[in-house]
């Protein structure tokens, strides 16, 4: 096993496009590693603390796990470069890419669509809360934690 170095911190890790692509959340970036040559080939900027990464037909989009941050990044594999698309909403992480729809996990208990077409938010869904207030003082009185899950059907 040979290491590569890549930036600070790696959250996630693609094959796609032919080379290897890993968000750097401390430096804000995403590298591509050419798996030939075990080299990082470019370094790209996105904005704070990228996340989660997904691949659509020719575009690699990118999450951000920072608290404030409302947009998702759309990486062109062509020109290595890096294209903000604005969420609407806080610390947009979450990422899956289906045919038609980019499928984004908010931080503020909503999912988004996005149309990777327009690149424009088509629709939003508010999902349940992990721990409502009242759950949330019996838990810290009793000492439980409570935890959720999602299954796949």
């Amino acid at each position: 096993m040979k290491r590569i170095r890549v930036g600070l911190n790696v959250w996630d890790v693609a094959y796609a496009f032919g080379s290897v692509w890993a968000t750097n959340n401390t430096a804000g970036s995403v590298s591509r590693i050419d798996p030939a040559t075990n080299r990082v080939v470019k370094t790209i900027k996105t904005g704070p603390l990228p996340t989660n990464l997904d691949v659509g037909k020719d575009t690699l989009w990118v999450g951000s796990n920072t608290p404030t941050e409302q947009n998702v990044y759309r990486i062109d594999p062509a020109t290595n470069t890096s294209t903000s698309v604005a969420t609407g909403h806080n610390r947009p992480s979450g990422i899956v890419v289906t045919a038609d729809a980019v499928w984004i996990a908010n931080g503020d208990d909503t999912v988004s669509r996005l149309d990777p077409a327009t690149s424009s938010v088509a629709a939003v869904v508010k999902v349940a809360c992990g721990r409502s207030r009242a759950r949330r003082r019996a838990t810290a009185r009793s000492g439980f934690r409570i935890r959720t899950r999602t299954r796949s059907p």
